[in-house]
């Protein structure tokens, strides 16, 4: 499953621009937030002073609203994205494990499209339509055959890059537990995006009602 992640990480079919950020992909050169992840970053101290640091409502995606900010002052161009310099991380080891992180990614862009706007953040937030037009297949199906063509065309390149992933790792198990973990990743997404949009916004809410009590503890001598 670790190998298997690894690769759907990887992958344009997964996460398309955001692959970046889990493999070497081309030369050195300027790229926006969406290609670059914190646990591989360099930031300058006065860019990042500047930019107010992180966002402490912000876990994750904490680092994708800093960047955000220092572009917008500084200008585009002005991160680097250099392949040469990769860092090695364990990957999910189970199912269950991918989904809990993918649908975190999920609540954390729908945060940080709240409190930061932005292209980018928008153009995330469409990935909502994935599981919609699922759950609507079985109606549409009676408008007519056309609308079966973007299931086809999905699980198309599913088993494309599957078929891919055979080639090159060597490994059709690798291959099978991928062409099952493109669709997880493709739902905890959009399910954690909603997940953001109402559960977590209800309890915020439940949490901020009646008085808060604040309780000054004396400072001791005793270790």
């Amino acid at each position: 499953i670790q190998a298997a992640t690894d690769v759907v990480f990887a992958s344009i079919f997964g996460d398309f621009r955001g692959c970046m950020r889990f493999a070497r992909r081309g030369p050195a050169r300027p790229v926006s937030e969406d290609e670059l992840i914190l646990c591989n970053l360099s930031v300058r101290r006065d860019a990042f002073e500047a930019a107010g640091g992180f966002h402490d409502a912000l876990y994750p995606n904490e680092e994708n609203a800093l960047l955000q900010k220092i572009q917008r002052m500084k200008g585009e161009g002005v991160f680097m994205y250099e392949p040469a310099a990769p860092i090695r991380r364990p990957r999910p080891a189970t199912v269950g494990e991918f989904w809990r992180k993918i649908f975190g990614y999920g609540a954390g862009r729908l945060e940080q499209t709240l409190v930061q706007p932005s292209a980018i953040c928008m153009l995330r937030l469409s990935a909502v339509l994935f599981p919609l037009y699922w759950l609507a297949l079985p109606f549409l199906g009676r408008l007519g055959p056309w609308t079966l063509a973007p299931a086809g065309l999905y699980f198309a390149g599913n088993a494309a890059m599957a078929s891919k992933i055979a080639l090159t790792l060597r490994s059709l198990k690798v291959a099978l537990v991928s062409f099952a973990l493109f669709p997880v990743m493709h739902l905890a997404y959009p399910c954690g995006i909603f997940w953001a949009a109402t559960v977590r916004r209800i309890s915020a809410k439940r949490r901020d009602e009646g008085p808060v009590e604040v309780v000054k503890i004396r400072p001791s001598d005793r270790q």
